[in-house]
Formats: structure tokens, C-alpha cells, sequence
């Protein structure tokens, strides 16, 4: 799985920047998505990802041992 280190290392290699640089790319990125979901909106990048919030009703569990 790629996180959020190696996606900056990446970026900077392939935009011949440092990884300071790369991490405010990936920051501005990653806050621009926050903010728009933030609204209930989504977002769709063709070619991509489309990301978008839905709402699920919170549901109660039992833990077996207890019962609880």
C-alpha cells in the first residue's frame, strides 16, 4: 500500500523537486478534497477517483463473550 511518505518521495522525483515542495503539493491536494467533502459534495477526478461522503445511520453491536 502507497502512503502518504512514498507518494511525496514520488512527486518529488518525477517533478525534480525537493520533498518540502512535494509535501505542500500533496497537502494542497488532500486539503482541497477535505474542504469540498466537508459540504456533502463530491468529487471526480476522470481518469482517476471519485470521492464522496455518504451518510450511514450508527448502529449498536454485541460483544459475544459479555453480551453487552
Amino acid at each position: 500500500m502507497l502512503n502518504k511518505k512514498d507518494l511525496i518521495e514520488i512527486i518529488a522525483k518525477q517533478q525534480e523537486t525537493t520533498k518540502v515542495e512535494a509535501k505542500k503539493i500533496v497537502d494542497a491536494f488532500t486539503d482541497g478534497i477535505k474542504s469540498i467533502m466537508k459540504d456533502n459534495k463530491s468529487v471526480n477526478i476522470t481518469g482517476f477517483a471519485k470521492f464522496e461522503s455518504k451518510y450511514k445511520e450508527a448502529y449498536k453491536r454485541v460483544f459475544g463473550v459479555t453480551g453487552e
